[in-house]
């Protein structure tokens, strides 16, 4: 029996990866048009004031993802550190 569930959980997976990455390049070419050579409305209209091409940096969710040390900080001044305001226990 575990080896069916095991079978059915690998299929599944390479499913999974073969949909990802088939409609992805659908989605892609057909839906959004994306063309790497196109030229953007900062390169196209440069002109150093307004128009101003920036650098290309890869995105990380490893950066935005975790909260800043002054978030928590001030997070920890929320809670109460005696337990007045907690509702009673019922034990």
């Amino acid at each position: 029996m575990l080896e069916n569930a095991a079978l059915v959980a690998v299929l599944s997976f390479g499913t999974l990866v073969l949909a990802y990455l088939t409609y992805g390049r659908f989605v892609a070419s057909r839906i959004f048009r994306l063309d790497a050579n196109l030229v953007t409305p900062s390169h196209e209209l440069e002109d150093g004031i307004d128009f101003v091409p920036t650098r290309v940096r890869p995105s990380s969710s490893a950066t935005t993802s975790r909260p800043s040390p002054a978030w928590g900080r001030s997070w920890d001044r929320r809670l109460p550190s005696s337990g007045a305001g907690c509702p009673p226990s019922s034990g």
